[in-house]
């Protein structure tokens, strides 16, 4: 009896992993994804220009935020503008 059960069980568990396909690595999923796969894909992922333009906006952001706590711990109304420019600047898509 546990002899058929465990056939059965085995037949089951490969016909599963036999029907599931992952994508080829070193190339993007699709066409135009932000999913990159393999070695390949991982140095394409750190130069693609995008990537790297927001990687720097939220650094830029970043150091804006801590920027606008001490103007608005000194009170400096000037300041405080010229912080919430640069906020408008490089927090537009943070969340």
């Amino acid at each position: 009896m546990y002899i058929k059960t465990t056939i059965l069980a085995f037949v089951i568990l490969f016909a599963g992993c036999a029907a599931h396909h992952e994508p080829s690595h070193g190339k993007k999923a699709e066409k135009g994804s932000e999913d990159y796969l393999g070695e390949n894909g991982i140095k394409e992922y750190e130069t693609d220009p995008a990537v790297v333009l927001r990687r720097t906006n939220k650094v830029k952001c970043q150091e804006a935020r801590m920027d606008m706590v001490d103007a608005e711990s000194k009170r400096d109304e000037g300041e405080i503008r010229l912080v919430k420019a640069r906020l408008q600047k490089y927090c537009i898509a943070d969340e």
